[in-house]
């Protein structure tokens, strides 16, 4: 994972590359996860499953 400040964040995840804003999120098979804050030093994600 690599991230900037108020940029986006690159998360490797299910065998792909995903980037990721503040707010934005994408799926890997059945969970989608939210990229919460973007930050240069750290990330929060929100995962949820059906």
């Amino acid at each position: 994972m690599r991230a900037k400040k108020d940029g986006e964040a690159l998360i490797q995840a299910g065998g792909a590359e995903n980037i990721c804003t503040q707010g934005s999120s994408f799926k890997v098979v059945d969970t989608t996860i939210t990229c919460d804050v973007v930050d240069d030093d750290h990330v929060e994600l929100t995962s949820r499953r059906p």
